[in-house]
């Protein structure tokens, strides 16, 4: 008498493809969505004085699908449609700390971010 024992890991190995083909376009539409959540809250928190620092807010994001991630960035100074262009001093407004640090609330995000990356690996 003989018992044969054997393994299937064909739904295995489709889960494995699956998550090598990340970031899904579910994925990206998360991340970019708790970024633009984060743009907004950087405008809204940015110092006005005459404008100029508040309109050389940028953001920016894209995935990378060889390296398997996605970026995003809030990019503050540069060109501006204020007076002050380009504005080369958002650095010292964001060290003055307090009311003037216009990235303060970014780091509240972190949860929302891990939320959107749990939510596009639930599928595809």
């Amino acid at each position: 008498m003989s018992i044969f024992i054997t393994s299937d890991y064909s739904d295995l190995d489709k889960e494995i493809d699956r998550i090598e083909r990340m970031p899904s376009r579910k994925m990206i539409a998360s991340l970019d969505a708790v970024l633009d959540v984060g743009f907004a809250e950087v405008v809204a928190n940015t110092d006005v004085i005459t404008g100029s620092l508040k309109s050389s807010a940028k953001k920016d994001s894209g995935a990378n699908a060889a390296k398997q991630q996605w970026e995003g960035s809030i990019q503050m100074g540069g060109p501006s449609a204020g007076v002050n262009n380009p504005v080369d001093y958002a650095i010292y407004e964001k060290a003055r700390g307090g009311e003037h640090d216009f990235f303060k609330g970014l780091p509240g995000l972190h949860p929302a971010y891990i939320a959107a990356i749990l939510k596009g690996l639930a599928g595809s």
